[in-house]
């Protein structure tokens, strides 16, 4: 069972803008390197004192693996599609 199927999230639909991955977020305890406009658009829609599930394609895909890309991308339909 994926991870779609079993939890609640919110998929979240940004510009990805330039490739160059210059800013550092934490997630999970993790450094992660994502582009300033998604870093832009998690500030957006974060809950002070709060907390919720999101899924961003660049994050929970791995961009370095074509195979992987390739297979997610084929399925982001339906990953927004359970997405609350």
């Amino acid at each position: 069972m994926s991870v779609i199927d079993s939890a609640t999230f919110e998929a979240i639909s940004y510009v990805w803008g330039t490739h160059s991955r210059n800013e550092i977020v934490i997630c999970d305890g993790k450094r992660l390197k994502i582009t300033k406009n998604l870093r832009t658009a998690l500030q957006r829609v974060r809950l002070p004192g709060g907390t919720r599930r999101l899924w961003a394609d660049s994050i929970c895909i791995n961009q370095e693996d074509p195979n992987e890309r390739g297979h997610q991308v084929a399925l982001m339909g339906d990953i927004y599609s359970k997405a609350t």
